[in-house]
């Protein structure tokens, strides 16, 4: 959370009356969440989402700088089968049988 309120800290369009916050809000299967909330003043859309673009890219360099590492979704798959059974691959198209 530091590092990211001092990315935000005095930021450009920052109104005082409103200073940004950050949060570790929650805990997921395949996650830890952090909420970022920060104004942009005065309203413009634009403007604001050119800044959010180089909040978030300063988020990751800070991040890479300290070794912080976004986790990405993954996913293993294990396959089985009976081994009575011939098993069937579909290749790119192509049908193949395992001999075995």
């Amino acid at each position: 959370m530091d590092i990211i309120l001092k990315i935000l800290d005095d930021h450009e369009g920052m109104d005082p009356e409103f200073p940004p916050r950050a949060y570790f809000n929650e805990f997921n299967p395949y996650s830890l969440n952090i909420l970022v909330l920060y104004w942009y003043h005065p309203a413009d859309y634009w403007g604001y989402m050119k800044f959010s673009q180089w909040v978030n890219l300063e988020i990751a360099k800070k991040f890479h700088k300290e070794g912080i590492k976004f986790a990405f979704p993954t996913a293993t798959t294990y396959l089985s089968q009976d081994q009575s059974q011939p098993l069937y691959l579909n290749l790119g198209g192509k049908l193949s049988v395992d001999q075995k």
